[in-house]
């Protein structure tokens, strides 16, 4: 189970990916250059559509063979507002407040979860916060994590290098806490975005979009 999942998700995100890199995919909107571009030529931006596909799938098989973990439902509800509206600002663009009103219940959703920001957790220095503040630290750091990846998005390898290293990192964090569930979706997380960046390497044949550094921002939350 501990690498059957990730390589599902793996594969998934780079069958998929291909398919909607493919010149004349059905699900394909250009990201043409402009001033603030670093590519020159028009490049998809739907690589966020693979991405989601691939975590959604590794998600469900967990989820059938473990059940949900605690907190799992506001988690899911919180990445399925985030995706939704992103992969509909990638489509017909959205202005910006409608934007933030559902990044902002998005990451509240984390609060439902019990999984605001109340101790650093670092070695040496374990500060805990009361809970107001942490609330508001996580709400105002989620919509910025959020945001942050999106605009990580048009450098080639970026986000989902990124997001290689970082999930990677946390699975490893997360076995070495006694948290395989944990563990287990970051590494999911980290082999769908692995899947992507195969396609992304430099010069990007595609991008992943809203749709998929949204989500990702949120998840690293």
């Amino acid at each position: 189970m501990i690498l059957m999942l990730p390589t599902a998700c793996f594969l998934v995100a780079l069958f998929l990916t291909y398919r909607l890199a493919r010149p004349g995919a059905r699900l394909q909107i250009l990201d043409r250059p402009n001033e603030r571009s670093l590519h020159t030529q028009p490049v998809p931006r739907t690589g966020g559509l693979a991405i989601l596909a691939a975590i959604t799938l590794g998600i469900l098989m967990l989820a059938v063979s473990r059940g949900i973990v605690d907190g799992m439902g506001w988690i899911i509800s919180g990445a399925v507002l985030v995706a939704s509206v992103s992969i509909v600002d990638d489509f017909q663009p959205l202005a910006a407040r409608w934007r933030f009103l559902v990044h902002l219940f998005a990451v509240t959703c984390l609060l439902f979860a019990g999984l605001a920001w109340q101790h650093t957790g670092l070695p040496f220095f374990d500060w805990s916060i009361p809970y107001w503040l942490a609330s508001m630290v996580t709400l105002l750091g989620g919509v910025w994590m959020i945001n942050l990846y999106n605009f990580m998005d048009g450098m080639d390898g970026q986000s989902a290098g990124m997001a290689c290293l970082g999930f990677s990192g946390m699975a490893l964090l997360g076995a070495f806490a006694g948290a395989p569930d944990f563990s287990l979706i970051a590494l999911m997380i980290a082999a769908a975005a692995g899947g992507f960046l195969v396609w992304n390497f430099p010069p990007a044949r595609i991008f992943m979009g809203d749709g998929g550094s949204s989500l990702l921002g949120f998840l690293v939350i």
